[in-house]
């Protein structure tokens, strides 16, 4: 789906005499400052006219370096040329809907803006407060969290009594892969997220692990995506796969580990003796990054290599921690969490689990019940 962030600035009263033009909630979809405004070339002295030169004011924007999903996208106008607007209205729209509905909501703005409900939404378009000349104003907005966000800023401009109707002010935004898209969770993929907290999180800032996958490739392929808080160099966080829900041997999991610079996967199997050791295994079209505290990796890889074959029902594991400095193996804790029951990668899911959620069991419970059954077969041998 493609987005057009449209820039609409309108004349809410204007004019020598008097003459004053009031828009409601119908300028959310007409998006003109006057009646047929894209007829409209020149009107009645003291009127409103559609410009006939360029938009002065496209070189005073400035932008945020990237879009990300869930995160405020902020832009600043600030005139470096001394002009100004008087009035404004600023909706996010589909590019190929000329009249739709206005997409993602604005989060904050600048005191000579207010915002605008349309289609009785949340604050989904601004406007200005008054008619005074406006320099500059700046606000964010929160993209709407679906596949494709491709957008344009565009928009209607009102200096005095001219105006510049739907021109187009940037476009080819940089969208970012991270953090992936929940649209089509529980229909072409699974998504997953833990807390450690009571609370289930909304959204990767507030979780302590997230990881979507689905299969690729007529099924022989999973793609996975997987990101969490991972503060310090060498934290991680990781999804696991395993047939052994009591000791997890044989567990099969990848990790996403902070790096100085960014974050890197890596794959390692449970052994027979519980050891943790890294594995080689096909890595795909990896990609990684860092977004402050939290880190993001990506990767595909075989369903079935060497007879794992992650297709068949497993237990999943979802586990963040520390990896050992000089080993660089990551380090199975006591706040990490299982399944208690088996899932099929290929039937999608859509979970916020937290860790005191009826679904997940404390790894550390199974891990004391195991060590607790040694010590008694080993005094029982004795």
């Amino acid at each position: 789906m493609s987005v057009v962030l449209v820039l609409i600035c309108f004349c809410i009263s204007f004019a020598a005499g008097g003459n004053r033009v009031v828009f409601g909630r119908g300028a959310c979809k007409t998006l003109c400052p006057v009646v047929n405004c894209t007829d409209n070339d020149a009107l009645s002295e003291g009127m409103l006219r559609k410009s006939d030169r360029g938009f002065p004011l496209s070189p005073s924007f400035e932008f945020a370096s990237k879009i990300r999903r869930t995160t405020p996208f902020r832009v600043n106008m600030t005139s470096l040329n001394g002009l100004h607007t008087n009035s404004l209205m600023l909706v996010f729209r589909e590019s190929q809907s000329v009249e739709g509905s206005p997409l993602g909501y604005f989060v904050d703005w600048s005191d000579n803006l207010q915002d605008v409900r349309c289609d009785n939404g949340p604050p989904n378009a601004l406007t200005n407060k008054d008619l005074s000349a406006k320099s500059s104003f700046w606000f964010t907005w929160m993209p709407p969290d679906i596949s494709d966000i491709n957008v344009a800023f565009r928009g209607t401009f009102v200096m005095d009594d001219e105006y510049w109707h739907n021109i187009e002010v940037k476009s080819n935004f940089i969208v970012d892969t991270f953090p992936p898209s929940t649209a089509e969770c529980n229909k072409k993929k699974s998504c997953v997220t833990v807390s450690q907290t009571a609370v289930k999180c909304d959204r990767p800032s507030h979780c302590d692990l997230t990881v979507n996958y689905g299969l690729t490739n007529g099924n022989h392929t999973l793609a996975v995506t997987l990101g969490g808080k991972a503060r310090e160099t060498g934290d991680y966080v990781a999804v696991g796969f395993t047939d052994d829900h009591a000791t997890v041997k044989g567990a099969r999991i990848f990790s996403c580990k902070r790096t100085v610079e960014s974050a890197t996967v890596q794959y390692f199997e449970v052994d027979n003796d519980g050891t943790l050791v890294e594995r080689g295994r096909v890595l795909e079209d990896t990609d990684s990054e860092q977004d402050g505290e939290i880190i993001w990796c990506s990767f595909k890889t075989p369903v079935n290599v060497a007879g794992h074959n992650l297709a068949t029902p497993l237990y999943q594991m979802y586990l963040h921690g520390k990896s050992n400095a000089a080993s660089g193996v990551i380090e199975i804790g006591s706040k990490y969490a299982t399944s208690k029951e088996r899932m099929e990668i290929g039937v999608p899911v859509h979970s916020a689990l937290t860790s005191s959620a009826s679904s997940l069991e404390p790894l550390y419970q199974i891990y004391a019940m195991f060590m607790l059954q040694l010590c008694l077969w080993l005094q029982h041998i004795k």
